[in-house]
């Protein structure tokens, strides 16, 4: 439904305002749809804004640290079983 609406502001040049484009990027990261959230970034659909900027920011770099985590968790794995066929 708020797609729905972005897409008729636009469809009519009507000026999305931020809380509008701040609620569909909630939305979306609480469905974890981040295709959508790709497709409307790489379609210019979403305006630049300061508060979209810091949504980006922390999606980045929460997914940064879970990548880590994993990363170090598996690393840490492999070590372990290393040592253990020593």
């Amino acid at each position: 439904m708020i797609l729905e609406f972005l897409r008729t502001l636009l469809e009519n040049q009507i000026p999305q305002q931020p809380s509008q484009q701040h609620l569909l990027v909630k939305y979306i990261l609480l469905t974890r749809d981040t295709q959508t959230l790709h497709s409307l970034l790489q379609y210019q659909v979403l305006s630049n804004s300061l508060e979209l900027a810091r949504i980006l920011i922390n999606l980045g770099s929460s997914e940064t640290r879970r990548t880590a985590t994993h990363t170090a968790s598996h690393t840490g794995d492999a070590m372990e079983e290393e040592e253990s066929k020593q």
